[in-house]
Formats: structure tokens, C-alpha cells, sequence
């Protein structure tokens, strides 16, 4: 009589919860490690722009120039419009919340621009011709700059949350910095900031 090894039932119902226990505890551990390398990593700040926060300039420090072109392909700095209260606001036509948003931020410029605010919109990786098409549809009044290539921001501004708004007084100091879409009533209670109102 030959003695046979037996193993136990790998399929019992025992063995299978304690298979699918070990799996459920690997999952959680995958999921809180993740956690919280993304909170310091500032990838939890992401809808409020967290990582974007870090790259830019600060609210309190001068903004740094730059020049780009607009729309007729004539250059502009940020420089010329030095004395004067400016909403600068990074977008492109290809971007959702940035197309949601024009309707209010058309409406905010046409308050602001009664108290000298300067609006000016850098429209990226897009074409002018993109720019303007999106502009002329929607009637946008302000000023519509392009740098399609990031080549005269970049350094200065590295953008990644679209919309990007940075507000300006006429000293030029960066006021205050919003990372996220605008209504109305939002650009208003910004906008005050840069004309002591």
C-alpha cells in the first residue's frame, strides 16, 4: 500500500477568502501609499492648480515681463501697460473651462474696464488664427495675445491649470493668482483688488 501525499483544498472556501483577504489588503496599501505621495507631491491640489502654484511667480513679488504678439502679429510686452491694473490670464480655445468661462469674463472686462483694468489674454498651443476665430465668435473685446509655443511665457510663467488668472496692481504687483475657472461675480471680487475697490 502506497502512501499518497495530500494537499489541502486549494479551491476550499477557506482558502479562497484568505486569497482574496491578502488581495484586498495589497489594494489599500497600493491605494494609501499613492495617497500620500500624490498629497505631497502636490498632485491633490491638482483642480485648485497645486503644482502649477508652486512654478509661478508669487502674489506679492512684480510680475516678470514677457512679449508676445496679438493677433495682427504686432508685439506686446506686459511692461507697456505698466501703471494700469491688469487681469493677465493664460487659456486656449481648446481647453473646456476656459471656453465656459469667456461669457463671464466678457461681461466682468466691460465693469472692469470702466475702472482701467487691462485685460490681456494669452492665448496657448494654438495658433493666432485658432485665437481669433474663438475671439470674433464669442465678441471678446479685450486684448487677445498669442504665444502658440510658450516661447515668450514659458520661462516666466510655466503654465499647467487652464485657466490660469494672475492679477496685477498698476505698481506692478501680483495681487492675487486664480487657478481655476471665473463667473462674473468671482473676476468682479478680483478685479477690486487691483483698483483699491
Amino acid at each position: 500500500m502506497s502512501a499518497t501525499a495530500t494537499s489541502p483544498d486549494s479551491g476550499s472556501p477557506a482558502n479562497r477568502n484568505v486569497r482574496i483577504g491578502l488581495s484586498l489588503l495589497v489594494a489599500l496599501v497600493i491605494i494609501v501609499s499613492a495617497w500620500l505621495i500624490a498629497g505631497r507631491a502636490g498632485l491633490s491640489d491638482l483642480g485648485e492648480g497645486g503644482m502649477n502654484a508652486n512654478l509661478l511667480p508669487s502674489v506679492g513679488e512684480v510680475a516678470p515681463d514677457f512679449t508676445v504678439t496679438d493677433l495682427n502679429g504686432r508685439e506686446r510686452s506686459l511692461s507697456e501697460f505698466h501703471g494700469q491694473p491688469i487681469w493677465l490670464f493664460f487659456w486656449g480655445s481648446w481647453c473646456p473651462p476656459c471656453r465656459s468661462e469667456m461669457p463671464d469674463l466678457q461681461m466682468a472686462y466691460q465693469e472692469l474696464q470702466q475702472h482701467g483694468v487691462v485685460v490681456l489674454a494669452v492665448s496657448l498651443d494654438e495658433t493666432a488664427a485658432d485665437a481669433a476665430r474663438f475671439s470674433n465668435l464669442n465678441q471678446l473685446t479685450f486684448t487677445i495675445l498669442s504665444d502658440p509655443s510658450r516661447s515668450g511665457t514659458h520661462e516666466n510663467y510655466p503654465i499647467f491649470s487652464f485657466p490660469t488668472h494672475i492679477f496685477i496692481n498698476p505698481d506692478g504687483v501680483i495681487e492675487a493668482i486664480a487657478l481655476k475657472p471665473l463667473n462674473v461675480d468671482s473676476a468682479l471680487e478680483y478685479g477690486a483688488l487691483i483698483i483699491g475697490g
